[in-house]
């Protein structure tokens, strides 16, 4: 099977600004980390499509992802609600991003 070609950096940055502007709202009620994970995973990604490579590797995305999941555990003592919902939903679309082919 061929692997699919890596994303242009163009629409890559349309899509982090709508993540951005959708995330906006919710950046003032949710912690800090919270925002400078997203922040760190799309600079990340954009740094990587503007050199043209590929998104980065699943051995380090799995185990980025769990240790923010358990943050977000830690911090709201359960997956459950709104906060911590709203908290896990943000972090995953932000982490989401690191896969963008």
């Amino acid at each position: 099977m061929k692997p699919a070609p890596s994303l242009a950096f163009g629409p890559l940055a349309w899509v982090c600004a709508c993540l951005g502007l959708s995330w906006l709202p919710l950046a003032r009620d949710l912690p800090v980390w919270l925002s400078a994970v997203m922040f760190a995973a799309v600079a990340a990604r954009l740094a990587f499509a503007a050199r043209g490579a590929d998104a980065p590797p699943a051995m380090l995305r799995w185990p980025l992802s769990m240790i923010a999941a358990a943050l977000v555990f830690v911090d709201y003592r359960t997956f459950n609600g709104l906060a911590a919902g709203t908290a896990l939903l943000g972090l995953a679309a932000g982490l989401k991003i690191l896969e963008a082919r």
